[in-house]
């Protein structure tokens, strides 16, 4: 699967992108040392994926989920983010890869270019 390395003084501005375009997706983590509460292989609508700054510099990436009330999951210290991408360009998940080297994966139960979708998904609809 192809990965694009995003620049670094882009990261906050891609990653408010990418969460408006993958938000309540079904989405899995994983995390070096099996780490989520939710365990490695359960899947949850993504609420957002942002970058925490101190000044200008990005000092850890926050992954949240869509409606279920816990603490969103963080990256500190990341140093390289990547999308990934299918063959035809779509967006297939993120590595963020810390400065330790550990690489936490965010990945979608199905992947398709928002484009090409109909609507709102389920949890984008007002209740």
């Amino acid at each position: 699967m192809p990965t694009k390395d995003v620049p670094r003084d882009q990261w906050p501005d891609f990653l408010e992108g990418f969460s408006r375009r993958h938000r309540a997706w079904l989405t899995r983590v994983d995390q070096p040392g099996d780490a989520l509460s939710r365990g490695p292989s359960a899947e949850a609508p993504l609420g957002s994926v942002t970058a925490r700054q101190n000044g200008r510099d990005v000092s850890a990436i926050e992954i949240a989920f869509a409606g279920d009330g816990s603490v969103p999951l963080r990256v500190e210290n990341p140093r390289i983010l990547r999308v990934q991408q299918t063959g035809d360009g779509a967006e297939s998940g993120l590595e963020i890869v810390d400065d330790d080297g550990l690489f936490t994966r965010v990945g979608f139960r199905a992947t398709a270019r928002p484009e090409m979708l109909d609507g709102l998904a389920q949890g984008e609809i007002p209740k």
